[in-house]
């Protein structure tokens, strides 16, 4: 099996096209934060709040479940509290849990309960402020900015290093409640026995999926190349920001800016932090 990061992130890159996968999954990502981009990977550089640029954030979505199986590979039985049929090992009769069987070598099956998008209200604003940042010499042509971010109260991510390998959940369910579902696997699950798994992770309170954007390459060298008087670092303190270039921000903001692929790979220690 390749490593866990690229399997996931593979498996991802359908359902989440043009989002960046966040690694490791426990890691913090807020709306309004920085990166640069070297060779494709992602480098914590601040905040937009640093950088004296803010931004109002919409409301949040309601919150949903994802649940990823690829193509089918993966087959779960139910545990009902007090229940013990065949095929559990390692749960208790008063347990609730899952049998989880995955049939194909990489076999994933990803929950995440809880589910919610939140990012920026407008980004007009923050074309206009990009636009004097460059002016003045203090936005670098590799930062890239997070405008939306996906959170999850709670997640489960399971990779099968072979075909044939399984894990017991245990979830929380008290006697005599409903069935099981399959959000339940995400909330508050722990894994209780896994055989031939490659990667195994359960948690709470993520940031799983979050969308950058960048100044357009083609944008800005007609920019530079129409105004260059004003972009001139010898004069830039005298020449005032083209009023057309503001304009043209708050007009069309999609002409400053464009989204980041969602290959780029996220690569810091660091919790992120955008806004308070």
């Amino acid at each position: 099996m390749a490593n866990a990061y690229e399997s996931y992130r593979r498996a991802m890159s359908d359902p989440w096209r043009s989002w960046c996968a966040t690694w490791p999954l426990s890691m913090p990502v807020r709306p309004g934060a920085l990166f640069t981009v070297a060779g494709g990977t992602l480098r914590t550089a601040g905040t937009l709040g640093a950088a004296a640029i803010g931004f109002d954030l919409a409301a949040a979505a309601r919150p949903g479940v994802f649940v990823y199986d690829a193509a089918g590979s993966v087959s779960v039985r139910f545990k009902a509290a007090g229940g013990t049929p065949s095929g559990f090992s390692a749960l208790a009769a008063a347990d609730a849990g899952a049998l989880i069987d995955f049939h194909q070598d990489g076999s994933m099956l990803v929950v995440y309960q809880g589910v919610t998008q939140r990012g920026f209200a407008d980004t007009r604003a923050l074309a206009a402020k990009l636009v004097e940042q460059l002016h003045a010499k203090r936005w670098a042509d590799d930062l890239v900015a997070v405008t939306d971010v996906v959170s999850a109260k709670a997640g489960t991510v399971l990779i099968a290093h072979q075909g044939g390998a399984s894990a017991e959940l245990r979830i929380r369910a008290t006697l005599g409640s409903g069935p099981a579902e399959l959000a339940d696997l995400a909330a508050g699950a722990s894994v209780a026995r896994s055989h031939r798994l490659g990667f195994e992770w359960t948690g709470t309170r993520l940031t799983p999926f979050f969308r950058v954007v960048r100044v357009r390459q083609t944008w800005l060298g007609r920019v530079k190349t129409e105004y260059a008087s004003h972009f001139d670092v010898a004069r830039v303190t005298a020449a005032p920001v083209p009023a057309a270039l503001l304009e043209e921000a708050r007009d069309n903001p999609s002409a400053i800016f464009e989204e980041a692929t969602g290959d780029l790979e996220l690569q810091t220690p660091f919790e992120i932090g955008g806004h308070r």
